[in-house]
């Protein structure tokens, strides 16, 4: 999968819904066995917070200075109470464990966007964002900036929501976890090709606001 910077970007345009606690969960390549042996020993714990998995898929390749683990699946559960705490109280976080790569776990707020449902054909992207600058006040002007540059563009990525993050396990708690999408990879390289002022836009973007930063790109699952 190619992947090319993006911003933490939400067109103006876009209903915001009211958020909703969530949980990002990024698994290592394990067995079948061990994930569905997992998955049997924490749905009392999943269940008693109220979750239903939201979007899951593979990930399949990383781009940007962040270092951030290896792995090879996500899920992105929306709960009606935080759940981080319940699972490692019971000792299962680390029950996906697969030779030094441990998964890493998200929990906060999902603000979640007026966005079309991506198809199983659709360009994911999560963005793990650190940013340098803490009142945002700046980071917002030159969010409309970009917004009015992009938002009559043919093609463009949907954004589907934005996580902000309470609690993790397994790496450093991000500032946010941004989840985004193209409708297909086709339409995704022919607005890269199209409009690499945009792209320059975000590199800028990002080398302005953040202290550091990663793409994973995914492809998604049937829920």
């Amino acid at each position: 999968m190619k992947i090319v910077l993006l911003s933490v970007v939400t067109l103006l345009t876009t209903s915001v819904a009211q958020a909703q606690t969530a949980l990002y969960l990024s698994i290592p390549s394990v067995s079948d066995a061990t994930l569905s042996s997992w998955d049997a020993e924490v749905s009392s714990v999943f269940s008693s917070a109220g979750c239903e998995i939201h979007r899951s898929g593979k990930i399949g390749g990383a781009l940007g200075p962040l270092a951030w683990p290896e792995l090879d699946t996500f899920r992105l559960y929306q709960c009606n109470e935080s759940v981080l705490t319940a699972l490692v109280e019971a000792g299962v976080t680390d029950k996906l464990t697969s030779g030094s790569r441990q998964p890493v776990l998200v929990e906060g707020d999902l603000v979640t966007m007026d966005a079309p449902m991506p198809t199983v054909a659709a360009e994911y992207i999560i963005k793990v964002s650190y940013y340098s600058d803490t009142d945002g006040t700046l980071r917002d002007k030159d969010l409309v900036a970009l917004n009015t540059k992009v938002s009559s563009k043919k093609g463009v990525w949907h954004t589907e929501g934005v996580l902000i993050p309470s609690k993790t396990v397994g790496t450093i708690r991000p500032d946010e976890l941004t989840f985004l999408f193209y409708d297909s990879s086709d339409i995704a390289n022919k607005f890269r090709d199209e409009h690499p002022e945009i792209l320059e836009m975000i590199g800028q973007f990002n080398g302005a606001h953040l202290t550091s930063f990663l793409y994973l790109g995914a492809t998604i699952s049937e829920n």
